[in-house]
């Protein structure tokens, strides 16, 4: 019987199993998603994808290490339902994942998808947790146990509720953005600042002088704030692309200036550049168009 490899669409983890197993609904070994075998194809060159059982749109991994900087994806026997409902153990086998490029610079699109992300991740109230001190740290993520929370990193494989910037912290990681990236500190310690200022003054929230606005959030208020982050990011992008179409050169376009030089027509350096400037900007913004159509197809 022919065995082939898929992945999870939550957590990226490389599943193996028979052929036979087309169709049917197993359990992800790493983030406990049910997802259905896609078919086994022989003469297919890309590693197949696997559908949720129940969802149409892909939902955040539940262990999200296995989408941050340096860790590594695991082939796995795929779980198959035993006669009493349960589910077999699997044998966990490493392999190498590339690693995904240092982001440098916090840009308006980045952060755009850090905080859509951080949305889906607390969206649902049971996986929030509000913000707090305990000493002199806040608390970021936690772990239910016996009633209470025990504090975790923002990054830990058993994570399961968040702060809003603990669901935002690990959705940088997951990006891979440098610490030391341009715009980051404004983005943690100014923007969502203001964002969480700007939500309490409309729902008339009074806060005294020295009093942290994001402590005082409440759940619906965290999502509220990552809302109008969203708004405000989109609009960056737009006024992006207003201020590129407004630099670009009258009259010039890559068709025009091969045309010119094939009829050795002088082009000069500045209207070179301005056209690749705004292809690869446009070949930018089409790929993260079509990233975003496969993610609501799978």
């Amino acid at each position: 019987m022919h065995s082939f490899k898929f992945s999870c669409p939550d957590c990226s983890l490389h599943i193996e199993t028979d052929a036979s197993s087309a169709g049917r609904i197993i359990k992800c070994p790493q983030c406990t998603e049910e997802l259905v075998v896609p078919a086994f194809n022989p003469k297919a060159s890309i590693m197949p994808i696997a559908l949720h059982s129940k969802h149409t749109r892909p939902k955040v991994s539940k262990s999200p290490e296995a989408a941050t900087t340096g860790t590594k994806s695991q082939i796995v026997k795929a779980q198959m339902p035993d006669q009493v409902g349960g589910y077999q153990g699997v044998k966990k086998v490493p392999e190498h994942k590339p690693v995904k490029p240092h982001v440098g610079n916090l840009s308006a699109n980045i952060k755009l998808e850090v905080v859509r992300w951080a949305y889906r991740r607390i969206e649902n109230a049971k996986s929030w947790m509000p913000h707090a001190k305990r000493g002199t740290h806040y608390v970021y993520a936690g772990i239910p146990s016996n009633g209470d929370i025990v504090q975790v990193s923002y990054d830990h494989v058993d994570a399961q509720r968040f702060t809003l910037l603990g669901a935002i912290l690990l959705e940088l990681k997951i990006q891979n953005v440098s610490m030391a990236a341009e715009g980051r500190e404004a983005f943690l310690d100014k923007e969502i600042v203001s964002a969480s200022r700007q939500i309490l003054e409309k729902e008339s929230v009074v806060l005294e002088e020295a009093q942290d606005p994001i402590a005082t959030l409440t759940h619906e208020q965290c999502l509220s704030v990552l809302r109008q982050l969203e708004s405000e990011y989109i609009k960056a992008r737009e006024h992006l692309d207003d201020m590129l179409e407004t630099a670009r050169l009258p009259g010039v376009t890559m068709l025009e200036l091969v045309k010119r030089a094939e009829q050795g027509t002088i082009v000069t350096s500045n209207e070179v550049l301005s056209v690749l400037y705004h292809e690869i900007h446009i070949l930018n913004r089409r790929v993260e168009e079509l990233e975003k159509l496969i993610k609501t197809r799978i």
